[in-house]
């Protein structure tokens, strides 16, 4: 059975919230809104690993690689979202055991240059970072990593793994974006260009990586998550934008048409 492997961003979890219990816990919240299920009734195998909402990189994608290290047998291929998608790419370069087994990854909204958004949250905590002991910013980390500086660094070191296809997908937010945390964060990254609320298009989509079409959508419309609309009525669109799941149908036919290894 072919598996798709589902990597959550910053402050995501997977379908586990505490994957190391003896007893499952599954969160209240399906980070990437129906899309195990979609695709399990089709008949794929979906793993949604948990890793650490906050802290840096490597700390991430170790936990990550100890997740993927029980891959079933068969193809796989990862679809990850934003920081999910640096994680991922660190696990394919550290670990050629399991970067072996992996047909491609996806990244979507994935700040593969850094975030400006990033950068003017971090620059506003330094003071603070030089205070707290180094076990409490580490964390944190995720803060950091995310800024331009760094990614710039994580993408001199991290090179990709021979025999990965890599594809991006970048969201392009409508102008009428109503979501209020998404102009905030634009707002404060002073974002400009065309960018998901979060991240920019140019950030999102690599140099190396092939490129697929843009998502008109923002960082959350990429997982499903309509923009709300106040009040307290609650519609359907409010949890499954128009297409969400199309388009991970259209994006899975695009996986398929890649030769396995």
């Amino acid at each position: 059975m072919a598996t798709i492997v589902l990597v959550h961003g910053i402050l995501g979890v997977g379908s586990e919230l505490f994957p190391t219990h003896a007893l499952p816990i599954r969160p209240v919240v399906d980070y990437f809104n129906g899309v195990k299920v979609h695709l399990e009734k089709s008949g794929i195998g979906v793993m949604a690993p948990t890793t650490p909402p906050l802290q840096a990189i490597e700390d991430r994608g170790k936990l990550l690689a100890q997740s993927l290290d029980s891959l079933p047998a068969g193809r796989v291929d990862i679809i990850a979202h934003s920081m999910g998608g640096l994680d991922a790419r660190f696990v394919l370069h550290r670990y050629p055991d399991i970067a072996q087994r992996i047909t491609s990854l996806t990244t979507i909204g994935t700040p593969h240059r850094g975030s400006a958004v990033a950068d003017m949250v971090r620059s506003g905590t330094n003071a603070l970072y030089d205070l707290a002991p180094a076990f409490l910013t580490r964390q944190i980390g995720a803060l950091t990593d995310l800024t331009t500086a760094r990614a710039q660094a994580f993408n001199e070191k991290t090179p990709d793994a021979g025999g990965v296809h890599y594809m991006n997908i970048a969201g392009v937010a409508p102008m009428n974006s109503q979501q209020l945390l998404l102009q905030l964060a634009a707002e404060i990254g002073k974002l400009s260009g065309a960018n998901d609320g979060v991240v920019l298009r140019s950030s999102a989509l690599y140099d190396k990586h092939e490129h697929l079409d843009d998502w008109p959508v923002d960082h959350f419309g990429e997982i499903g998550w309509a923009s709300w609309r106040g009040g307290l009525s609650v519609q359907a669109s409010d949890f499954y934008p128009d297409q969400h799941l199309e388009r991970y149908n259209t994006l899975l036919a695009k996986i398929w048409s890649l030769p396995a290894r």
